[in-house]
């Protein structure tokens, strides 16, 4: 890997960050380092296959597989829908 501060450059010039003071500049190198060292730290953390969040834990959090299926219920939807012609849904113009 590149080192931090011509890593910081480059991204700096990719979000197109303005010219900044030295010591802001210095700053700034800072807090990227510190970012890139929590993102080593969530690789080793990712690394290991049996290393579950904590959020991940217990049965109400288990993941499911997504899958496809219709919807039955879809005239109670157009019911409750507040603008509607037959039974399409008529939502507010975005795009002139």
């Amino acid at each position: 890997m590149e080192n931090t501060s011509k890593l910081f450059d480059r991204v700096a010039h990719l979000a197109r960050l303005g010219p900044y003071e030295p010591k802001m500049g210095e700053h700034l190198g800072q807090d990227f380092a510190r970012i890139l060292d929590l993102f080593k730290v969530l690789e080793q953390l990712t690394a290991n296959k049996e290393t579950k969040p904590s959020w991940a834990a217990g049965p109400c959090n288990a993941f499911r597989e997504d899958e496809s299926r219709a919807f039955k219920n879809r005239e109670a939807i157009v019911a409750n829908f507040p603008a509607k012609e037959s039974s399409y849904l008529k939502v507010p113009r975005v795009i002139e």
